[in-house]
């Protein structure tokens, strides 16, 4: 018998829905149409059920999806203007940062408030799984600098080095930067290298240090243990010469 094919999931969205019902296929955004309830053609009013339809097929967020596929008992709150309009109050914007501001942006001496887009997880314990998302996700964030420097024309300088690399550190320069300040971006990039490696060695020192010490403990540890034990083989020799001399010892 022919084998069933495997469901494929989608890997953009956190809860992992099934693609053929996530909005970022053809088949899922056409699951999610099915979804709306049929639209008449009238006028003005079609067009704008149109724009409210394009509008339902482009959203991304898992709250988004979960709002579309939950049935309403309220008949009129499937009008997909109405659905849309939900939608749209849920999004982040300046006046309600669903998940804050990035720390650490600064606009010359000033913090410059950028919302985040998505929720801020824990670090991740587990270094292989840490340094493998860190690869992924430079390659990403190299490739769209470079996108946004061409196409804008803007000086662009990034950096960056994972604590646990056995590598350089990675840096990206716009291309109108190196073009006009080519050594002094050099010296920036080999001073930000050089202050990387120099907090990679320190906690490799650290690590050393402290390794060494636990080591130390132990031996300790041992000694003290070997000498109690040697202590424990004398007192019981005594007694046992105490005990063939008649002497009652307690």
């Amino acid at each position: 018998m022919p084998k069933e094919k495997a469901v494929r999931h989608c890997r953009r969205c956190p809860n992992s829905p099934a693609l053929s019902q996530c909005s970022h296929s053809v088949a899922g955004r056409a699951y999610l149409a099915s979804l709306l309830p049929p639209i008449q053609d009238e006028g003005d009013s079609d067009r704008e059920s149109n724009s409210s339809v394009d509008r339902l097929l482009s959203v991304s967020r898992p709250d988004e999806l979960r709002l579309l596929a939950t049935p309403v008992p309220d008949s009129s709150a499937t009008d997909p203007v109405l659905i849309a309009d939900r939608i749209e109050r849920q999004r982040v914007r300046a006046g309600r940062p669903l998940y804050g501001h990035v720390e650490g942006c600064m606009r010359g001496k000033h913090a410059l408030n950028v919302l985040r887009t998505k929720p801020l997880h824990a670090p991740e314990p587990d270094v292989r799984k840490a340094t493998k998302r860190y690869n992924r996700e430079m390659n990403a964030i190299i490739s769209r600098c470079e996108r946004i420097s061409v196409e804008t024309g803007c000086w662009l300088l990034i950096g960056a080095h994972h604590a646990n690399a056995n590598t350089p550190a990675i840096h990206y320069t716009s291309p109108k930067l190196r073009l006009e300040a080519r050594d002094q971006v050099s010296d920036l990039t080999t001073k930000f290298w050089r202050l990387t490696s120099s907090l990679i060695n320190a906690r490799r020192v650290e690590a050393v240090a402290l390794q060494n010490e636990v080591d130390s403990l132990k031996e300790q540890a041992t000694t003290t243990a070997g000498e109690l034990e040697q202590e424990r083989a004398q007192t019981a020799s005594l007694r046992a010469m105490l005990s063939t001399l008649g002497v009652n010892v307690v």
